[in-house]
């Protein structure tokens, strides 16, 4: 199913809190596939710095603007946020659109290999603690691979998937995910100042529905 799931609520301490947020987060494919987890933190790693420079340093939305990306039931999540006193949750959100319409993964070849390179060497770092080392081995056990046996070399496998991308498989990647078939789930938490923060009740949003409290 391709129709975003759409949600819109108040903060649970509307009265008092003055920060509005929203959260975006794109299903980008299965952890399971070394070249899909190769090519989700490329994009991540290339797009995150342009991201938070646009919303927080020159459009100065909030003190919370990050890029990232996760896993959850063995799907890898891009996750856009930002939290504002300035904006209302909308306003942040259509924030975070305009970006993603504007920005595309465009670099000469001299940029983007050394992406690649600083990627695929952070893959390659030792655990520096047995608290990560074991968060390493849970996630192997947690994530198999397609043939359900753990990949505890994963690291390995992913950075030598990053080498092998070219720009065309980032920007393929990108369309595709992100714009022409996205998986999306768009929350938006309205706080004190919100547009909307005088209703007793939250309004439906056209597309939203209330999320229950």
């Amino acid at each position: 199913v391709n129709e975003p799931l759409r949600v819109a609520r108040f903060s649970p301490n509307a009265k008092n809190d003055k920060d509005s947020a929203c959260l975006k987060c794109y299903d980008l494919g299965p952890k399971k596939d070394v070249r899909t987890h190769a090519t989700a933190s490329l994009l991540v790693h290339v797009a995150k710095e342009p991201f938070f420079t646009q919303l927080r340093t020159r459009e100065q939305l909030g003190y919370l603007v990050s890029m990232s990306y996760s896993s959850a039931r063995g799907r890898l999540l891009l996750l856009l946020r930002v939290q504002s006193q300035r904006v209302c949750a909308d306003d942040a959100a259509a924030r975070v659109e305009a970006f993603l319409d504007a920005w595309r993964p465009d670099f000469d070849g001299v940029d983007f290999a050394a992406a690649k390179a600083a990627l695929a060497k952070k893959w390659r770092e030792p655990a520096t603690s047995m608290a990560s080392e074991a968060a390493q081995a849970w996630g192997c056990l947690l994530a198999p691979d397609s043939d359900g046996a753990p990949s505890f070399d994963r690291p390995e496998r992913v950075a030598a998937a990053v080498e092998a991308l070219d720009l065309g498989d980032v920007r393929r990647f990108y369309e595709e995910r992100v714009h022409e078939q996205p998986r999306l789930v768009d929350v938006r938490v309205r706080g004190r100042d919100d547009d909307h923060a005088g209703d007793e009740v939250a309004p439906v949003v056209p597309g939203y529905f209330d999320a229950p409290a």
